[in-house]
This record gives C-alpha cells, sequence and structure tokens, in this order.
C-alpha cells in the first residue's frame, strides 16, 4: 500500500478524533448545547458522543441540550458527519463518516435515544464491504492516492464497538473474525505479532491506534464501562496453549500491554514528537475491557494523569477539549479512580462547564 494512502488516512482519523484542530476557538452556527469552545469542524459529534458516554459512566445527568444537539446533527439516512453547520439542508453524503456515526450510535443507546441509535446502527450495516469491515467515507468518490470506502481496523473497530453497545453480543465473534484478518501473525518475527495493521496488506505492520481501537471492538463490552474481577491469566497467543478462540484477542491485548509497558509517558505519536495520548487511552480502555489486569493499566493511567493539563486543556486559554476529558473520565470511571481529581483536573466539572448555551 502506497504510503501517501497511508498518510492520508492517518490525517482524517487525526482529524476525526479531534487531533488536529483550529488554534483558535471559533464561533459555530448550530453550537448551543455542544460541549467545548474550539470549532467543531473537524470532531464536533466525535467529541459530543464522547462526552455524553463519559458523564453517563461518571453518574452525572448530561444536559438536555447537549443530547438534543447530537440528535439533530443526524442525517435523513442515519449517517453523521463530523459537523453538520446547517440543519436546513439535506446532508453531503459523501462527507458522513463511520466514525462519527459508530460513536454517536453509542453515545444515543446510553443516554435513552434508542430508536434514534438503531437508525444509525443500521447505517452501519449497510454500508459494510464484502469483506465485513466499514471504510471510513463509504459513500465518498475515491481518488488515485486514498479509497476513502475501502474497510479499515480502525473504523471497522468502532462499527463493532457501536453494534456491541446496542445488540449486545451478537456481533462479538464477527469483530474478532473480521479484524483478525488485519493481524500480525506469530510467524512475522518482527515482534510485533498480536498488533493490527489499519488496512489489510500482503506486508502488515504493526499500527498502534488501529491496535487500540480494535481491540476494544474484541472485548465485547460497551462504553461506559466499569472494572471487572477475573482470576483468568492471559495466555500468549504465540505459545501452544492458545486457542482460536483467544489467539486474536489476547494477541493485540499482549502486543498494547507490552507498547504500554516499554512507553511510560505513553504511546508515542506517529505524527511527530510526543505522546499519542488518544491511542494511549483506548488502549487502556480495551485492556480493561478484556478482563485480564495487565500491570499495564497503572502505567497508562498513570501517565495520563501526568499529561491530564497538556492533553485535556487549550494551551493558552485553559479552554476545555471536551474529547479528551471524555476519554480520561471513561477510563477513571471503568477503574473507580477519583474523577474530581484526575491530574489537577475536575473531569465532570470541567466538561459540564464547557457547555455552550
Amino acid at each position: 500500500m502506497p504510503i501517501s494512502r497511508k498518510f492520508a488516512r492517518g490525517v482524517a482519523l487525526a482529524l476525526s478524533v479531534g487531533l488536529i484542530l483550529p488554534a483558535t476557538a471559533q464561533a459555530a452556527p448550530n453550537s448551543s448545547g455542544l460541549y467545548g469552545s474550539t470549532d467543531p469542524l473537524y470532531d464536533g459529534a466525535y467529541r459530543q458522543s464522547l462526552s455524553l458516554l463519559a458523564l453517563v459512566g461518571a453518574k452525572v445527568k448530561p444536559a438536555t441540550s447537549a443530547i438534543e444537539w447530537l440528535v439533530s446533527q443526524q442525517c435523513a439516512d442515519g449517517g453523521y458527519m463530523s459537523f453538520r453547520a446547517d440543519l436546513s439542508t439535506p446532508c453531503d453524503t459523501t462527507q458522513e463518516d463511520s466514525n462519527s456515526t459508530a460513536i454517536a450510535a453509542a453515545a444515543l443507546q446510553v443516554v435513552g435515544k434508542k430508536t434514534i441509535a438503531n437508525k444509525s446502527a443500521e447505517w452501519l450495516l449497510a454500508h459494510r464491504n464484502k469483506d465485513g469491515g466499514i471504510g471510513f467515507n463509504p459513500l465518498a468518490p475515491a481518488t488515485a492516492e486514498y479509497d476513502p470506502t475501502a474497510s479499515d481496523a480502525n473504523s471497522t473497530g468502532l462499527m463493532f464497538f457501536a453494534l456491541n453497545t446496542i445488540y449486545p453480543k451478537k456481533y462479538k465473534s464477527a469483530a474478532t473474525s473480521v479484524l483478525g484478518k488485519y493481524q500480525v501473525g506469530c510467524s512475522d518475527g518482527s515482534g510485533k505479532s498480536g498488533a493490527l495493521d489499519y488496512q489489510r496488506s500482503d506486508a502488515l505492520t504493526a499500527n498502534d491506534y488501529a491496535t487500540a481501537q480494535a481491540a476494544f471492538a474484541f472485548t465485547g463490552v460497551a462504553l461506559p464501562l466499569v472494572i471487572t474481577k477475573s482470576t483468568n491469566t492471559p495466555i500468549n497467543p504465540c505459545s501452544e496453549k492458545s486457542t482460536s478462540t483467544t489467539k486474536v484477542a489476547d494477541g493485540a491485548m499482549f502486543y498494547l500491554a507490552a507498547r504500554l509497558t516499554s512507553n511510560p509517558r505513553g504511546i508515542p505519536s506517529a505524527f511527530g514528537p510526543g505522546t499519542d495520548w488518544n491511542t494511549t487511552a483506548w488502549a487502556t480502555l480495551a485492556l480493561v475491557g478484556s478482563g485480564y489486569r495487565y500491570p499495564a493499566i497503572s502505567t497508562a493511567v498513570a501517565a495520563m494523569a501526568d499529561g491530564a493539563i497538556s492533553w485535556g486543556l487549550e494551551a493558552k486559554t485553559n479552554a476545555a477539549k471536551p474529547g479528551a476529558l471524555a476519554m480520561m473520565l471513561l477510563v477513571a470511571t471503568a477503574l473507580k479512580l477519583d474523577v474530581h481529581h484526575f491530574g489537577g483536573i475536575d473531569l465532570t466539572k470541567t466538561i459540564v462547564g464547557s457547555l455552550r448555551s
């Protein structure tokens, strides 16, 4: 697969989760009820959905206006764009993306908007590819450099996460079957066995973000989650004790645990110096959701707490970044940590206080 396509896909994912945003906050139309003051162009629906999921998990009732904002963003066919500024005109279907739709579907289900959530879930199912996965923009035209309809591990992982939320246990085995085809095998020899690439190819390589989001789908659990007790011991996926039912999921968990252990400041960013906090958080949630008590979980939580201020607040204004804060809140809630004093931030108060009136 050409490097240019990989880079384009990575940038698209970064934009979708709000990692790349305009430096200055901008007023946007249709913003009442939206969490966060920064421009929602690239991450409006995504950050809103994460915020709703996280607040529900922390037993904080989201504002009615926040739920209504997310409902209003849904397109007629059930899909979501990253942000729909003008509700008076139909959505541009080529801009509807599976990542925003999946997270929104899960959030809508959790806040009780089950009929609306089901409509988004049906959109995801309708746009699956023959390989069982889904692309980032299923209805967008392909170019010579990038095909946004091609299945990728991140989008497919989020799709299965949403389906696991709305239809519990129904799609867990399908997630493992489909995404297992993206996994670096035990015979690879690179030391990256268990990791997933973001798209299938003849030469699979480890992609941390793809592995983290796909691995969460393997757990079959939903967000928000609460830590569960387990007496199980994780099995090395490349050992003789490994079975076909555990190999894919355990392989991804082993890889993520190793990455977190060897990077005590968090998983490094693929876009330059620094930490990829989003990948670090998803990896932590996957390990918690697996039921295994990996020591790497504590390492990751400590790193996130140390980086909470720089990750969760705008550098110049201290304005809340609700998507980042929500990821921290999901981790803290799952592990029953003090959400009011996480890395010097009251996570629930800061998200709630960012609501636009």
